[in-house]
């Protein structure tokens, strides 16, 4: 029972924790998009994605690979040092590595208008250096990390508002997110020492790690080309405004997504461990409660941002926004989809070690990506609209090969069952709120209005759902409400 607790108030740390990587530009997005405009957050977006690349090869898959390890030999003090600063190692040199050959693409490639910026965003890449999020993950520790990291956001946030007050301030922007980036790695190490015990670099115990980490980098890297790859080749076929409104419909999408990823970090770790000690039976329960709870989030999310998109956009970025409506309400009918193949990986494939459908099914589908970004922006000029409908393809098809290599494993045909009439819940909702617009309220008015009564409508429904299909979490919610009231 205290684990199972214990599980629960991680979640709502690290949940926490995820929301505040993009509460900040979240909260001043409203500020920033109208100081620096649709050319200058492009601007900011485009040389970002460059930046987000090597960062990706300096972190490698440590991040997934180091979080599994830890949470494997989180039990033993010995070798969970050794099995740390050998993987802790491999980051650290390989970011010696990866820094300087950004330095020189920099120099080399980018465009020297947006030099300056571009080496700021380098710092990303600094960062890795001290990035040990993973040690603390696997040990399901979160409520240190996530305090800490809330004031460091905090002094992110008031520092955007302090200097960024025109639009040639792309670079300050830039330089004060990288910096917060840099801090809120930097301040968990104290906490992290006290876990582990030093070694220094042993290169025979380090080789061991090189193939697994490499092998779960490589979906990583092809997830990387989905988030950036849109980014890019917008940047390079169309202009700078273009990639705002695709960046600013996109990090809305990522709102819920990181949500997800809030918890079901947490429970990665603890699935690891469930794998390791073959608890098959906890291990199948704490999976069908995640995928059911995932599902009905993400319906709920897609269904509401498709119907208050035309309201929201003009109030939170402005009337220069205008073309970001579309983009967002496109990318919402695929959010089902993003979020849950999200989590499946997360709490299925990478703890019970699936890579190799983890890895196939990522990088067809960034393969997909790419020659549709091309043929749709490019070829047939769609655009950003052709980078929507390029990543939402590409997501479909690596999803479905997941669905298919665990067909035989999982209860698809049940799970199906029980979700379905949660879109009713959604479908409902929309309606309701489609015919709120017919009363033509003030659009802040009616975007409110439309918030409340559009939660209530779909929680209402979900919970009568739920009760009709005898869901085990909310019959055990029921008889704990009526356990403490007795």
């Amino acid at each position: 029972m205290k684990k199972q607790e214990s599980l629960k108030l991680n979640a709502i740390y690290n949940t926490i924790y995820q929301v505040l990587t993009i509460i900040t530009p979240f909260i001043t997005t409203p500020y920033v998009s109208r100081v620096l405009g649709p050319s200058g957050t492009g601007t900011y977006s485009y040389t970002q994605s460059y930046a987000n690349y090597f960062f990706l090869f300096a972190m490698l898959g440590v991040n997934n690979y180091g979080n599994r390890r830890i949470a494997q030999y989180r039990d033993n003090r010995k070798d969970l040092s050794d099995n740390f600063w050998q993987i802790y190692y491999i980051q650290f040199f390989d970011t010696l590595i990866i820094l300087p050959l950004y330095v020189a693409f920099v120099y080399l490639f980018t465009n020297p208008a947006n030099r300056v910026i571009s080496l700021v965003q380098g710092l990303q890449v600094v960062s890795v250096f001290f990035d040990i999020n993973w040690l603390l993950f696997g040990l399901e520790k979160f409520k240190i990390s996530t305090i800490r990291n809330i004031i460091v956001k905090i002094f992110t946030v008031v520092s955007i508002f302090i200097f960024v007050r025109a639009s040639g301030d792309v670079w300050k922007y830039a330089l004060i997110i990288v910096l917060g980036t840099i801090i809120g790695v930097l301040v968990i190490w104290p906490t992290a020492m006290r876990e582990v015990d030093f070694e220094w670099p042993n290169f025979a115990k380090m080789r061991k790690h090189f193939k697994p980490n490499f092998i779960l980098f490589l979906p990583l890297l092809a997830s990387g080309i989905y988030q950036y790859v849109d980014t890019i080749m917008l940047g390079m076929f169309t202009n700078s405004a273009n990639v705002g409104y695709y960046t600013y419909a996109s990090n809305l999408i990522n709102v819920p997504s990181t949500i997800v990823t809030g918890i079901c970090t947490v429970i990665m770790p603890r699935m690891s461990y469930l794998v390791k000690n073959s608890n098959d039976d906890t291990q199948n329960l704490i999976l069908e409660k995640t995928m059911k709870f995932v599902f009905i989030f993400s319906v709920a999310m897609a269904c509401g941002l498709i119907s208050v998109a035309d309201s929201f956009i003009p109030i939170y970025l402005g009337p220069k926004f205008h073309p970001a409506i579309y983009l967002l309400q496109l990318l919402s009918l695929m959010l089902p989809v993003f979020v849950y193949a999200n989590a499946f990986r997360m709490v299925y494939l990478i703890p019970n070690e699936d890579d190799t459908i983890y890895i196939v099914s990522i990088i067809t589908g960034a393969v997909l990506d790419i020659i549709g970004n091309y043929l749709l922006i490019h070829v047939m000029n769609l655009g950003a609209v052709g980078a929507c409908l390029a990543t939402m393809f590409a997501s479909t098809v690596a999803f479905l090969l997941q669905v298919i290599y665990t067909w035989k494993e999982l209860p698809y045909l049940k799970w199906i069952k029980q979700y379905l009439p949660f879109v009713l819940s959604g479908l409902i909702m929309m309606a309701v709120i489609y015919g709120i617009k017919m009363f033509h309220l003030y659009i802040a008015i009616e975007l409110i209005v439309s918030v409340i009564v559009g939660a209530i409508i779909f929680i209402a429904t979900s919970i009568a759902i739920l009760f009709m299909q005898k869901d085990t979490m909310m019959t055990g919610l029921i008889s704990n409400i009526i356990r403490r009231k007795s």
